[in-house]
């Protein structure tokens, strides 16, 4: 493994953060699933593998993965609110349904 393909695993991973998040501002769903996978991935490649930070630019990378979680937690907050607005919209008024009856 080296640091390169760990880069590009980090950059193709907010690349699949963006879509995600994009695709929740256009109303639409998304399976977390690969998110959740390709994350796991990345910080396990970056744990079992040292040998590969030894010609990188540790900066570089660090400010990368920082910027990962940052999105994480932007991604999380944007699932939060999908969730919030379609409880809200669940919700019936208590006399909607007579009044429904009633026309």
């Amino acid at each position: 493994m080296t640091a390169m393909s760990i880069q590009q695993q980090a950059d193709e991973l907010q690349d699949l953060i963006e879509g995600s998040r994009s695709l929740i501002a256009d109303g639409r769903f998304i399976d977390i699933s690969t998110v959740e996978q390709k994350m796991t991935l990345l910080f396990d490649t970056v744990s079992e593998n040292p040998e590969a930070s030894l010609n990188v630019d540790i900066g570089k990378l660090a400010g990368s993965l920082a910027h990962l979680m940052a999105e994480l937690d932007k991604l999380e907050a944007d699932l939060t609110q999908q969730h919030k607005n379609l409880n809200a919209e669940d919700i019936v008024a208590p006399n909607s349904a007579a009044a429904a009856y009633q026309s």
